[in-house]
């Protein structure tokens, strides 16, 4: 049973835009269009464009050019920082670059190419460091092997066998194992990906028994007893 995973990185062209697309709860609109000048542009120049008046100079906190007062909310840690860190602002940007947009702006800082497409469309492979956090486009997962196994899956770290995982790319071998020195259960992507095969020809929907094209998110569920000690506000 082979499943094809597509995960898709959406840019920004000069193309135009349809407006009436932009399915986002109306507090999102001007951190969207933070991050997309070239559709705000063409909104302002177009008259039947009803988000004008949404655009603000706020983000959300992972961009580069984001600062403080601009981000989406600044952490509130109630207690005494003393013990922890050396003062109440250490406290509050230590929950953020842990644990808010700032521990997002660090994976997207790390991102390397581990599997380097041939053209346009072909697959690809990234990561951040230790595979905290990974971004890939046309790649095949094969989970046949999970068809004879009747034990729960949970924590389990051989989900993907050598050669279950790969696409047509240029694969840096040395460094996908170099990143992949994180091996539990929900570390990292270390224990799939480090099984990651780079195949001979493009993939075909023809060998997948099913085809995601729609911007995908795979993530491993955490304990449910884990907690952070600081709010958004």
């Amino acid at each position: 049973m082979l499943s094809h995973l597509l995960l898709l990185i959406f840019s920004v062209t000069g193309s135009s835009v349809n407006f009436n697309r932009i399915n986002l709860p109306k507090e999102h609109l001007p951190y969207y269009l933070y991050n997309f000048p070239e559709i705000l542009t063409q909104c302002q120049s177009d008259p039947e464009c009803a988000y004008s008046d949404s655009a603000k100079d706020v983000c959300w906190g992972y961009e580069y050019n984001c600062t403080w007062d601009k981000q989406y909310s600044i952490p509130h840690c109630p207690g005494d920082h003393r013990g922890w860190v050396k003062t109440k602002y250490d406290q509050q940007n230590t929950f953020y670059t842990q644990a808010d947009f700032g521990y997002v702006k660090q994976q997207i800082r790390e991102m390397k190419v581990l599997c380097e497409p041939l053209f346009r469309y072909d697959s690809s492979l990234e990561c951040s460091e230790h595979m905290r956090f990974c971004r890939g486009r046309n790649i095949m997962m094969n989970f046949t092997s999970l068809l004879n196994r009747d034990e729960p899956l949970r924590y389990k770290m051989d989900v993907l066998g050598d050669g279950d995982v790969g696409g047509h790319c240029s694969l840096h071998k040395d460094k996908l194992l170099a990143e992949a020195d994180h091996i539990s259960p929900l570390q990292s992507w270390g224990p799939e990906l480090r099984h990651f095969k780079q195949l001979d020809a493009p993939i075909q929907d023809s060998a997948c028994d099913v085809t995601i094209e729609k911007p995908t998110f795979i993530m491993k569920i955490d304990a449910s007893m884990l907690y952070l000690s600081c709010t958004k506000v």
